[in-house]
């Protein structure tokens, strides 16, 4: 879904509303600091409320339409989601984040997200299950392999953890958020060390990290969530915008 200037039903756009669109510009707020500033700076665009509750997603802006120019000027933002998963859960919200991305974004598991598909990420997502109530180490990795007369299924234990790749990552120069699978109770999460992991590389957070919840152990996920995750993926489509577009604007 695409929010843009539109005409009045009935007829074309006023006069002024052309001008307002033709002389402003989408960018991060500096004083309204909803979303790291990207909602602030989309609601100053639209002459809205930032801190306003919302019902409904936040709207994805038309960067192209808001900075006219800003396409032609840059290359198109590589967005890449990077997942750790053995039931199958995170890979499930990997492909939903990446699906509200857009079609360009690719989602990789530990051992495909290789030092070259890195190089010219714009943006890094990256997810993993909580498990004894934080990010997987290698030990409670193969503690997992234990389970397999519990679980529905056995554990796909084939990639190197999320720790294991964070621990591994080169420098990089782009964007990054987290997210994590969870049980709702949990007292603590995995978020916090890949976030950790993500920034000691060079990776600057975008925006806070997301958690979705699984009913049990082993899944399944609760319903809505896979929602909610396109949902978020669009929300980093436009944050990554509008970062992209500060980038345009701080160059020139």
């Amino acid at each position: 879904m695409t929010a843009e200037t539109t005409a009045p039903a009935g007829g074309p756009a006023s006069p002024e509303t052309t001008r307002r669109s033709a002389t402003r510009r989408l960018h991060r707020s500096r004083t309204n600091r909803v979303f790291a500033g990207v909602y602030g700076g989309i609601a100053e665009y639209y002459g809205s409320d930032p801190t306003a509750p919302r019902t409904d997603p936040a709207p994805t802006v038309n960067a192209a339409q808001a900075n006219p120019g800003s396409h032609r000027k840059g290359r198109s933002m590589n967005a890449v989601v990077v997942y750790e998963s053995h039931w199958g859960n995170t890979a499930a919200v990997a492909r939903a984040i990446a699906e509200g991305l857009g079609p360009k974004a690719q989602v990789l598991t530990t051992d495909e997200a290789s030092d070259r598909v890195l190089a010219d990420a714009d943006l890094i997502v990256a997810g993993a299950p909580v498990i004894a109530f934080g990010l997987a180490s290698d030990k409670m990795e193969e503690s997992l392999a234990d389970q397999r007369t519990k679980a529905p299924s056995p554990p796909d234990l084939s990639h190197r953890s999320m720790r294991a790749w964070l621990d591994q990552l080169p420098r990089g120069h782009g964007l990054s958020a987290a997210f994590e699978t969870r049980i709702w109770w949990s007292p603590r999460g995995a978020t916090p060390a890949i976030e950790r992991g993500l920034e000691g590389a060079g990776y600057r957070r975008l925006t806070e990290a997301h958690r979705f919840v699984v009913k049990g152990s082993y899944g399944p996920l609760r319903e809505g969530e896979l929602d909610r995750a396109r949902q978020w993926g669009a929300a980093l489509a436009d944050a990554l915008k509008v970062a992209g577009s500060d980038a345009e604007m701080d160059r020139s």
